[in-house]
């Protein structure tokens, strides 16, 4: 009879057990939350441009710092600079997370200035971008992008980048 109750004992001990680490395991994985809400992203990233007023290729670089605001909503000012007439690009854009999973699909829009431009120093612009986040660990991403920079006097932009990306908890 002890046997019998020392092995049922010995049984719920290790039922027990296994259900804990089952609900630990699954804990771990909960941890792996790309779910951002009010954290600070910085990206760095080269590009590709085509300029279809001149119709000139060019290759860049870029920054972005920007801030969550919800798991779906972000703030960020974004500068550029292209070696085709050493023009720059800064926005001001705001970007919608379209699902927040490992990989994150985005849009977005801003307004902000285009400098450098022959003949034109200083022109207003809209900016317009989609692209994803494609998590590596929870805080480092890739981002793929492709945008269009429409401007005044047909210096209107198209931007192929690739991007690192850093989320500061």
């Amino acid at each position: 009879m002890i046997g019998r109750v020392s092995g049922l004992g010995a049984s719920m001990v290790l039922m027990a057990a296994i259900a804990v680490a089952s609900n630990a395991q699954a804990e771990d994985e909960d941890e792996l939350y790309y779910e951002k809400e009010s954290s600070t992203y910085a990206v760095l990233n080269g590009s590709a441009s085509y300029f279809d007023g001149d119709n000139d290729f060019s290759g860049g670089v870029g920054l972005v710092v920007g801030g969550q605001l919800s798991p779906h909503f972000s703030m960020e000012a974004q500068y550029d600079w292209q070696a085709d007439e050493s023009t720059h690009l800064a926005s001001y854009n705001l970007r919608y997370i379209i699902l927040t999973d490992s990989i994150q699909p985005w849009i977005k829009a801003g307004i902000g200035l285009m400098g450098g431009r022959t003949g034109h120093p200083f022109l207003f612009m809209g900016r317009f971008s989609a692209g994803a986040d494609f998590f590596l660990t929870e805080q480092w991403a890739v981002a793929p992008s492709l945008s269009y920079a429409v401007a005044s006097h047909d210096n209107n932009v198209l931007l192929g980048s690739l991007g690192v990306v850093y989320y500061f908890e």
